[in-house]
């Protein structure tokens, strides 16, 4: 429940140290009464990270006349003490979410960005660049799981956000040619890839997601940041005509962090569906060099690519070199250039099934761990031309280039009915 606010709690309420909402209403208003229970709600859900009340007007007319209020209702917005944003009249909850998020924003090399944390693990996600979560560390073991910007590579991240944090690809990979034919239909796409005459990484890694839902409990911070694709306001739309919703929804518990990506189709027309992660794996993650650590990886078969790193169709038993990830570990970086495909086959850790990739530093036996769910169906590995200090083990939900291939669906090749819903699930922790 919102707390009531009045002339004896309100100075000691407004300069405490989170951000204030505040909810100007009164008894009598129909309005005021539409907006109360959202007003509830967003105080439980925000509790512990802003102060949201209410002040009835009719009692406090000392407050009211302070920040200009002549209709009801009107909420502000407070940071620091200081009037930040207004609502005047009724809004939708997701509108209200929209506006304390932005309170909750910080800024971050000109960018919004959100910082939280639970337990060991700390993150920082950039919803203006595809909802990039470009930090997850755990602070006490000085952890640093991802590659995230340094402050000479904002600029860098900016054209490459695929090189940083965690990147959705939209479709995954490449699309040879930059076309595709489905359901009747011929998809083109522009090329990016000029060396290989490919559609590369899709678009949605640096389009602005809105931040959605946000919530603190003792057990967990959740982040929602959701992206919707329509013909009137959208460049993705002219080529991929489809109207559709894409949300990304992060979880950060003691444990680690979670990660859910769902799409749903609004559009009349079954819709292809094909998502992949370009994760750069942080080597070294807690000192030493890179002959330290090794990536051991859920691969199965390796999948045959041509001079164009397309598939070729062919699957490959591992060779020696290949078949360490699925053993002892690979060194990945300071080494040679690694661009590899295979398919997902569950590894032994720990006498346990290990659908995923992690990276072992071998003196001290500590680990970062990247899990995928059922939706996997190949992995992409590229190490950067053998450079520290990352490496990418790429969960992809379908073969690259799969809507070409001669059986889309035996690549994984997938579409979403009208209506419908996909998603997939990842978890990424130290241990």
């Amino acid at each position: 429940m919102a707390l009531a606010i009045n002339k004896d709690n309100f100075e000691a309420l407004v300069a405490g140290d989170q951000p204030v909402v505040i909810d100007f209403w009164a008894e009598w208003c129909g309005p005021c009464r539409m907006v109360a229970p959202i007003v509830d709600e967003l105080a439980t859900e925000y509790e512990g990270r802003v102060l949201i009340a209410k002040c009835d007007v009719e009692e406090n007319d000392e407050i009211t006349a302070k920040y200009g209020v002549r209709n009801i209702p009107t909420i502000i917005f407070l940071k620091g003490g200081e009037l930040v944003d207004k609502q005047v009249g009724a809004a939708s909850k997701d509108a209200l979410v929209a506006k304390i998020e932005k309170l909750l924003s910080i800024a971050w090399h000109g960018m919004r960005a959100v910082e939280f944390s639970k337990g060991d693990y700390a993150a920082l996600l950039v919803p203006d660049m595809g909802a990039n979560l470009v930090r997850l560390a755990d602070t006490r073991r000085g952890i640093e799981i991802l590659r995230a910007p340094a402050g000479d590579e904002v600029e860098e991240f900016r054209r490459r956000p695929h090189v940083f944090g965690l990147p959705i690809l939209f479709p995954p990979n490449r699309i040879a040619d930059g076309q595709y034919t489905f359901d009747g239909r011929t998809y083109r796409f522009p090329i990016t890839d000029a060396k290989g005459g490919h559609y590369h990484h899709g678009i949605l890694k640096s389009q602005p997601f809105a931040v959605s839902k946000a919530w603190e409990t003792a057990d967990e911070v959740l982040v929602e940041c959701r992206y919707y694709s329509n013909a009137g306001n959208d460049a993705i739309f002219r080529d991929f005509p489809h109207e559709f919703k894409c949300k990304i929804v992060y979880r950060l518990t003691a444990r680690g962090l979670e990660q859910e990506v769902m799409f749903a189709n609004r559009s009349k027309e079954p819709m292809p569906v094909g998502v992949g992660f370009h994760t750069p794996m942080r080597i070294p993650f807690a000192g030493g060099a890179a002959g330290d650590y090794v990536m051991r990886a859920a691969v199965g078969e390796r999948v045959e690519l041509s001079e164009r790193n397309i598939p070729t169709g062919r699957k490959l038993p591992l060779s020696e070199k290949f078949a360490r990830l699925r053993g002892a570990g690979l060194q990945v970086t300071d080494c040679d250039p690694i661009e590899a495909a295979f398919t997902v086959r569950e590894i032994e850790v720990d006498g346990k099934p290990f659908r995923g990739a992690l990276v072992e530093n071998l003196r001290t036996g500590v680990r970062t761990c990247y899990e995928v769910d059922g939706q996997t169906t190949c992995w992409t590995i590229w190490n950067n031309g053998g450079k520290v200090p990352y490496c990418c083990p790429e969960p992809q939900s379908w073969t690259t280039n799969a809507p070409n291939m001669p059986d889309p669906e035996a690549e994984g090749f997938r579409s979403i009915a009208p209506g419908g819903t996909w998603s997939m699930k990842f978890r990424l922790y130290a241990k």
